[in-house]
């Protein structure tokens, strides 16, 4: 009879702990977005077992199919790798992440279908120092990047043959001559939904045969006395659609595009209305094809700002 008891008592324990256990897992779970939730989930910058001091630990402990959920805090110090297909997510749409070494991108990616979300990569808390470079994806495909903040130096996203890949609802307030986002030799990707705010350079370059990329839906901002430029096309490839952005900065290109219903602060529409379509290229740039009946008046397009 005891030892039958004892038996019972065990049992019980067991099915205890592991109730316990999975209210734990089920509660760290519930932090993370369903549309995330794939493979398993490995945790950073939280307490308790399982979870991980460095992003890039986590990276090394993932394979394809896994998310990353990184918990906000003050900031993590490094530069981080990633190799295999998994999602990074930040928590709140809010968690920093600063180069340790200010000469390699904060992110590089050098994996096909990768998503990251919810990172500003900012200037090094405490000093008056810049990040370099933001997200640096190279050879890759079906890359997502969205939910972000960059405040660096120099380049803050840069696709190098990258396809099929999209950035959306991401913020810049940079300090570059480069360009904000730099997409090269890249055809195929998405540029929507996003707020530019360079004081310096170039907002968004397309160069080196990009193609078939769609530009929509952007905010090109100016608020600096100099003459920033929003897009630049230096020989990018044929395909690429500009669509539907509000443009207070100017805009250069050396190649065909197809513009179509920008907002243009510098313009006075009531007047370029009344110019031939042939002439107005000519007059405006000569080597810009724009649009000469853009939109009257600016749209109601995403913004980091309330």
């Amino acid at each position: 009879m005891i030892q039958k008891t004892l038996t019972i008592e065990v049992v019980c324990l067991f099915c205890c702990l592991t109730i316990v256990s999975d209210i734990l897992a089920v509660s760290n779970e519930s932090l993370i977005p369903l549309s995330v939730r794939s493979g398993t989930t490995l945790f950073v910058g939280g307490s308790g077992p399982g979870n991980y001091t460095t992003i890039q630990d986590a990276v090394n402990a993932a394979v394809d199919g896994d998310t990353i959920f990184v918990y906000n805090r003050n900031f993590y110090l490094e530069n981080i790798l990633i190799n295999s297909s998994i999602s990074l997510i930040g928590e709140n749409n809010s968690v920093t992440v600063e180069a340790k070494n200010r000469s390699l991108p904060t992110i590089r990616i050098i994996h096909d279908s990768v998503k990251i979300q919810g990172f500003h990569i900012d200037y090094l808390l405490g000093c008056d120092n810049y990040s370099w470079n933001g997200i640096r994806v190279e050879n890759a495909s079906n890359i997502t990047i969205s939910h972000g903040h960059f405040d660096t130096y120099e380049t803050s996203i840069y696709f190098n043959n990258v396809k099929n890949s999209s950035i959306q609802y991401t913020s810049y307030t940079v300090q570059t001559h480069r360009g904000a986002v730099v997409l090269s030799a890249s055809s195929g990707n998405l540029i929507q939904n996003n707020y530019f705010d360079n004081f310096w350079g170039v907002d968004l370059i397309l160069e080196t045969n990009s193609s078939d990329n769609i530009v929509q839906k952007n905010n090109f901002t100016w608020r600096c006395d100099n003459q920033p430029l929003a897009i630049g096309l230096w020989q990018a490839g044929p395909g690429n659609k500009i669509l539907h952005n509000n443009i207070l900065c100017l805009v250069r290109s050396t190649v065909y595009a197809r513009w179509f219903q920008n907002y243009y602060a510098w313009m006075d529409s009531n007047f370029y209305r009344h110019i031939h379509p042939f002439f107005l290229p000519k007059i405006i740039f000569p080597a810009c094809n724009i649009d000469w009946l853009p939109a009257r008046y600016p749209y109601d397009l995403w913004s980091p700002y309330p």
